[in-house]
């Protein structure tokens, strides 16, 4: 008897499915890495970013060498400014230059008014868009955390401060 109830209804789930707005599938729909960097470049260009902070586009395993950084220089870290956006007080005026697969990533390179482009590495992680890595004229970020972490982690004394950050 349940079955003939469901069998009746049916028809009428499969119209209700039909009818939903096509918007409501794209929103289950996975984002792209061009939607993601578009929006975070429209993020970056208001001046409530450094306040709302980017943590929450950051891959956990890069903020969590950029927070062992800070924890081993005590206070004096490698990072003097917010990664994602190269800046301190707040946004300033950024372009989304191009979006490219390079393998397991993608890269987003963004063009600032103050200064040269330089790229965000986005991976995909359960199906989110993060960022796993800063690129600009002085390299990979990541690099330079793992160097400057591993040289801290060796040598415990102040004057290992100067020497693992004099060759960024």
């Amino acid at each position: 008897m349940a079955w003939l109830a469901w069998k009746s209804a049916l028809p009428a789930l499969i119209l209700a499915l039909l009818a939903a707005s096509p918007a409501a599938f794209a929103a289950a729909a996975p984002q792209t890495a061009q939607a993601f960097a578009a929006r975070l470049v429209q993020r970056m260009n208001t001046d409530s970013w450094v306040k709302a902070s980017s943590n929450r586009d950051i891959d956990p395993a890069f903020r969590k060498l950029m927070d062992e950084n800070g924890r081993l220089a005590q206070g004096v870290d490698l990072i003097d400014a917010d990664p994602v956006c190269q800046c301190q007080d707040s946004g300033g005026h950024y372009r989304l230059l191009s979006v490219t697969p390079a393998g397991a990533a993608t890269n987003a390179r963004i063009g600032q008014a103050d200064g040269g482009p330089y790229t965000l590495v986005l991976r995909q992680t359960d199906g989110r868009w993060l960022i796993s890595d800063v690129i600009d004229a002085g390299g990979s970020l990541r690099a330079q955390l793992i160097r400057h972490n591993a040289c801290m982690r060796a040598h415990h004394t102040d004057a290992a401060i100067v020497r693992c950050f004099g060759d960024h």
